[in-house]
């Protein structure tokens, strides 16, 4: 039956009562607005859609790899990867932090984190996610093939005073190598100073951090995870298959795989299994 007041009469799921469904490029309620918001359809790359989409908007990332430098300030924004982790990937490329924000509410789902950091000298303080205030989730999220020749904190997430939340994040297969002494790592997956951290269903494995002969100290403070003034929460967190393996001329120290240092909340079904520590 034909409506003046239905845009699509050939669609019965096209009407004015209808809620907008995302990603689709579609006017799924009749308001006259069609969606805009695909990368690389209707936005060339990810920041054309980030300078060009007003706060609250839902950027729908097509099948492909992205490797681009995101400044996303105090915006209010939310990636999804439209087929998921595999078809839609990120590449950390040769600038770290891949995605710096602050004071918004940022989350990302449905994508591949990958890429070499080889090229980098100075210390990393977040290669993927580096967020100073405001929320960040990351729900669906896998990171592998990961791997850096410096210290790197936080190489999924450094944050400070900020709210994270992180729901079926898959980590397999990140090394981090210290290539000179004197360092300290903390926290090579997630770094977190104050604010808070929810955390369901988090998967590591195949975690490597190695420390090259040298002159000084190695010291790692939580190889998967550092908190500090962080309020905890969250179940279902698991690192396996996973080893620290350090050699120093003069002190060498780790915590293992996780140090939480004055975090308040509570984490349950943690999980450590088949994890090594070598010191020499």
């Amino acid at each position: 039956m034909q409506d003046d007041t239905d845009c699509d009469d050939s669609s019965a799921d096209t009407h004015p009562d209808t809620n907008e469904v995302g990603c689709d490029g579609l006017d799924n309620d009749c308001d006259g607005t069609i969606d805009l918001n695909r990368v690389p359809s209707d936005h060339g790359t990810l920041m054309d859609a980030v300078d060009a989409l007003p706060d609250g908007s839902e950027v729908c990332v097509e099948p492909g790899t992205y490797a681009e430098v995101l400044d996303l300030g105090d915006r209010n924004l939310r990636f999804t990867g439209q087929l998921g982790p595999g078809s839609t990937v990120l590449d950390l490329g040769s600038s770290h932090p891949m995605v710096t924000a602050g004071g918004g509410a940022v989350a990302f789902s449905g994508f591949t984190v990958t890429g070499d950091l080889d090229g980098t000298e100075a210390p990393v303080e977040g290669a993927f996610v580096r967020i100073e205030g405001g929320s960040l989730e990351l729900s669906n999220v896998e990171m592998s093939a990961v791997s850096a020749s410096t210290a790197a904190d936080g190489v999924l997430v450094w944050a400070l005073d900020a709210a994270l939340s992180l729901n079926q994040v898959r980590v397999d297969g990140v090394e981090i190598v210290l290539s000179t002494a004197d360092v300290e790592l903390q926290g090579g997956l997630l770094h977190v100073e104050g604010g808070s951290l929810d955390l369901l269903d988090l998967s590591v494995s195949g975690l490597e951090v190695l420390g090259v002969d040298g002159e000084g100290r190695c010291l790692v403070s939580g190889a998967a995870l550092y908190t500090d003034g962080v309020v905890l929460s969250g179940q279902g967190v698991e690192v396996k298959d996973s080893r620290v393996d350090l050699t120093c001329t003069e002190r060498v120290s780790t915590s293992g795989m996780l140090y939480l240092l004055k975090s308040d909340g509570q984490l349950d079904g943690v999980r450590v299994a088949q994890t090594s520590v070598g010191l020499a």
